[in-house]
């Protein structure tokens, strides 16, 4: 983070939230998740990670169009449909959760992972 020139940390929010999350149970996921991302913990902190930063609205407020896409035999909306998108990602190679990918990632790659009824 010390190169970071896009990016910065709040360093005493930082440790405040670590203090209280440090007494937070986390358990392993059950299968209740909508979608599996496995168990290794590794992946799942990525991905919390990951979806965190993408945390807006996904609508078109202009339109009034939800975010959609279609996976898994089922149309996907809002966020669920974020997390759809990441999953079927995942799910056919694409690194989404790697640092190193996501610092080179293109528009044309978003456009792809996140195909649905809005840009």
């Amino acid at each position: 983070m010390e190169s970071a020139s896009l990016v910065q940390i709040n360093e005493e929010k930082l440790i405040c939230v670590a203090d209280w999350m440090a007494y937070e149970e986390f358990a392993k996921p059950d299968g209740a998740l909508l979608f599996d991302f496995g168990n290794d913990p590794d992946v799942l902190m990525d991905f919390t990670l990951v979806i965190n930063t993408m945390n807006f609205a996904f609508t078109d407020f202009a339109t009034g169009v939800k975010f959609e896409t279609d996976y898994m035999g089922k149309r996907w909306s809002d966020s669920e449909a974020v997390f759809a998108c990441l999953h079927r990602a995942i799910a056919g190679g694409i690194p989404f959760f790697s640092g190193d990918y996501l610092a080179k990632v293109t528009r044309t790659d978003l456009e792809n992972v996140f195909a649905g009824t809005i840009e």
